[in-house]
């Protein structure tokens, strides 16, 4: 039987920024959406949002699914990834990662992120 990981991650957008959460992995910068796996019991919506809260201290829901991605990782490990789109009306004054693996969050347009080297 076919068992992928399933995984959500948000696509938080406030006034023309994205939020980006940034992990050093072997010394080296890495970029991501706010993202994680699903918990047993757990709808993908509320992982979504505890996602959101321990990678960045921000607490809101999904507002609406964006798309739904199935990946075959080089290993053969197979996912199933949930992503959601998360609207701010602002940009929140701190944020505050919940969880050791995030370094920084990063407010940055889309063409800053997409011409960066460091996306995961």
């Amino acid at each position: 039987m076919f068992k992928p990981h399933v995984t959500v991650a948000n696509v938080v957008h406030v006034k023309g920024r994205f939020l980006i959460v940034e992990e050093i992995i072997n010394n080296k910068s890495v970029w991501n959406q706010p993202a994680g796996h699903l918990k047993a019991n757990e709808t993908i919506f509320a992982a979504g949002s505890r996602e959101l809260y321990e990678e960045t201290g921000i607490n809101a829901l999904p507002q609406q699914l964006i798309k739904i991605h199935q990946w075959i990782a080089p290993d053969g490990c197979a996912f199933l990834r949930f992503l959601f789109l998360i609207e701010l009306d602002k940009m929140p004054k701190k944020t505050s990662p919940q969880d050791n693996d995030i370094h920084q969050c990063l407010w940055l347009t889309a063409d800053k992120i997409l011409s960066n080297p460091c996306l995961r």
